[in-house]
């Protein structure tokens, strides 16, 4: 019976633990039903996600293909715009050789002309005087139409070379104080025969007793000839021409000068007034064909109002008459939009520039490789007490500088492969600004010696001499430097560089040129006592190399444009901000350039 029980307990027993063993087993089978439900479920996100990825990697390589072909044709079209740029530049050089061309053709014509045009009046006035015997009456009236002949003709080449100088910038106005009615008087004295052989009214009006203005007396005076001149050609017998002068606009600054010259002449039809001011042309009527010109007269009176910042216009009644009225300010200086000297006063020297270097006063670095020009420079070098130091390339030769300090750099430019690259290296880097390059060569290349500021030049065969004469001179200039003025010229005409250091070649000041602007432009790092800036160049103008002397120095206060362009008003406002002065390469004298020169260096040393 115990034993029945105990077999049965073990029997249950053992039930229980196999529905215990079921019951975790159908809890692992659900388990097991979840996971593959995850599974599936995240599978197809998977699934869907890569589908999703394939088409975007998809339209990102339609995008990329999309863009290669845009960027294809941003090539091809920036190829284009290059040589569209390159033939607009050589179309520019070629209108500007051109426009160079004609002003020097305009001023050797009109002296060639002028020469014996002037022996043909002189003579005929002889003739016209009787010197040689009394004339008929025929011959006498031959003589005269030569006479007038002669100066028409005069007249007709001054006119033309005169709007030619005003066109290329060569004329300059000097202002003095005029008095008006003495000018106006001149005008009617001249031109009195030509109204009275047509019995026409000349008489002036001065209404508001006007007396002075500020103006180029020979201008203004050539202003009033021409239209008072006009006035009586176009104008009938038994007319009138009457010169007004009055005050104007007075609440404008100083205010204004206005002339006003009023005719009974034939009138401007409505469609020729475009052609009034107009080069070369003239409008169509009897009166013009007998009168015949150039059509320049009105276009010269024009320009040389506006050169004294005045105006020029007219009304007409076609038929009736016309009148011209001029305006020019009775203070110019009050004209202008900004005065620079009052800013200059206020500039400040914001440049952080670059310490001095200092040289050692024994040791000349030299590139040659030739053993017997070493031996000769040896020799040369030695006698006057430098150490040499021969280097065979240039790769390691900022280290040697930083090491040496040597006086001077001294190359045979004439075994280099390409002495540009040289060059470049040597004018490049800041530490080799401040050290004289002398360069040894066979043929002084002017275009490369002011393009990266060579100090000098020895031609080979090696003159002993000359080499101790240039390297004494460099060593004076260095010795002297702190107590001379430094003047930099950035122009790319080496003429024009040669010719400013020769105006100051006697004086206690030296002259750096550079015709490549970059490279002028890093050496303003050496902050010069003063800097001459011409403004059409290559590769940098005055323009963008002023916008880099802001972005690289802040501001400088001893910049002058010194340049042939003639400037308008947005480029003036431009330089107003930048420079202190601008001077008019096209018409200066040595005298003039030089004393304004000195001036400016002896305000910016204060």
């Amino acid at each position: 019976m115990k034993r029945n029980r105990i077999r049965f307990y073990r029997r249950s027993k053992l039930l229980r633990e196999i529905e215990q063993y079921k019951a975790k087993l159908d809890i692992l089978r659900y388990y097991v039903e979840e996971i593959k439900c995850i599974y599936k479920s995240k599978n197809e996100e998977l699934q869907k996600t890569n589908e999703e990825l394939i088409l975007k990697n998809k339209t990102i390589n339609e995008q990329f293909i999309s863009l290669y072909e845009k960027e294809e044709e941003l090539i091809v079209a920036n190829k284009i715009l290059k040589a569209k740029e390159e033939k607009l530049k050589l179309l520019n050089e070629e209108i500007f050789q051109i426009a160079q061309l004609k002003s020097d053709f305009l001023a050797n014509m009109s002296h060639e002309l002028r020469t014996p045009l002037n022996s043909i009046l002189g003579f005929s006035d002889i003739l016209v005087d009787d010197n040689f015997g009394t004339l008929t009456e025929k011959q006498r009236r031959f003589v005269i139409n030569i006479q007038n002949s002669g100066k028409h003709l005069l007249e007709l080449i001054n006119d033309v070379l005169d709007l030619s100088k005003i066109e290329s910038g060569k004329v300059e106005i000097n202002v003095e104080d005029v008095l008006i009615e003495d000018t106006v008087e001149y005008v009617v004295e001249t031109l009195s025969p030509l109204a009275l052989k047509k019995n026409i009214e000349l008489s002036v009006i001065n209404k508001d007793n006007v007396n002075k203005i500020e103006a180029d007396e020979t201008k203004l005076r050539q202003v009033i000839f021409n239209v008072v001149g006009n006035a009586i050609k176009f104008t009938p017998e038994h007319g009138s021409v009457k010169i007004f002068i009055e005050n104007y606009l007075p609440e404008v600054g100083a205010g204004f000068t206005k002339f006003t010259i009023t005719d009974t002449g034939i009138g401007i039809k409505k469609e020729d007034y475009s052609k009034i001011f107009s080069e070369f042309e003239q409008i169509d009527s009897s009166y013009a064909r007998e009168n015949s010109g150039t059509g320049l007269g009105l276009a010269l009176t024009k320009k040389l109002v506006e050169k004294h910042k005045g105006d020029i216009w007219f009304t007409s009644e076609y038929g009736k008459g016309t009148s011209f009225y001029i305006i020019i300010p009775k203070n110019i200086t009050e004209k202008k939009n900004e005065d620079i000297w009052e800013e200059f006063s206020k500039f400040a020297p914001a440049v952080d520039y670059a310490q001095d270097l200092s040289f050692s006063l024994d040791s000349v670095l030299v590139y040659e490789p030739d053993e017997d020009n070493k031996e000769r420079l040896s020799m040369i070098l030695s006698e006057d007490g430098y150490r040499i130091i021969f280097i065979d390339n240039f790769e390691n030769i900022l280290d040697i500088v930083k090491k040496e300090e040597p006086l001077l750099i001294l190359v045979n430019s004439s075994v280099l492969p390409d002495p540009d690259e040289v060059y470049s290296l040597l004018k490049n880097e800041q530490v080799l600004y401040d050290i004289p390059l002398l360069i040894m060569t066979d043929n002084d290349d002017k275009r490369l010696r002011y393009k990266y500021g060579i100090s000098d030049v020895v031609l080979l065969p090696i003159d002993k001499v000359g080499m101790k004469n240039k390297i004494k001179s460099m060593e004076k200039k260095k010795n002297d430097k702190e107590a001379r003025k430094e003047i930099v010229i950035i122009d790319d005409d080496i003429n024009i560089i040669e010719l400013v250091h020769s105006f100051f070649e006697n004086d206690n000041i030296i002259v750096k040129g550079f015709s490549d602007s970059r490279q002028g432009l890093r050496y303003l790092a050496n902050a010069p006592d003063l800097v001459l800036l011409d403004i059409i160049m290559p590769d940098l103008n005055g323009f963008e190399l002023l916008k880099e002397v802001d972005r690289l120095y802040k501001k400088m206060d001893n910049i002058v444009i010194f340049s042939m362009k003639e400037l308008n008003e947005e480029e003036r406002k431009f330089l107003n901000k930048r420079v202190i002065k601008v001077i008019d390469k096209t018409n200066f004298s040595r005298e003039t350039f030089v004393r304004e020169i000195n001036r400016l260096l002896s305000v910016l040393k204060q």
